[in-house]
């Protein structure tokens, strides 16, 4: 009667031990495709990210060729303003 009760309890333990690690391995499973799913995503923002970085640096460059032109405009506007200062100065001293 000893040996029946252990081959059922051995049967039952068993029967509860494999349902769990199938339990398990669905959702490691599961897991894994979710893990890839993220790898791949990842890669493709790094991607774009690289693609998006050569775009700034080629706007960048050209803001800063459009401050130095500006830069470059100003000069010459003071330089021309205090050439006008100087001849108007000349004018008042002269009359």
């Amino acid at each position: 009667m000893e040996d029946v009760i252990i081959k059922l309890a051995l049967a039952t333990y068993t029967s509860i031990l494999t349902i769990l690690l199938g339990i398990v391995a669905y959702f490691l499973k599961q897991l894994i495709t979710n893990i890839n799913s993220l790898t791949k995503t990842v890669e493709a923002l790094q991607i774009v990210v690289k693609a998006n970085s050569v775009g700034c640096e080629y706007k960048h460059d050209s803001m800063d060729e459009k401050y130095e032109n500006h830069e470059k405009r100003i000069v010459k506007l003071e330089e021309h303003k205090d050439t006008v200062n100087i001849k108007l100065a000349i004018a008042g001293l002269s009359k």
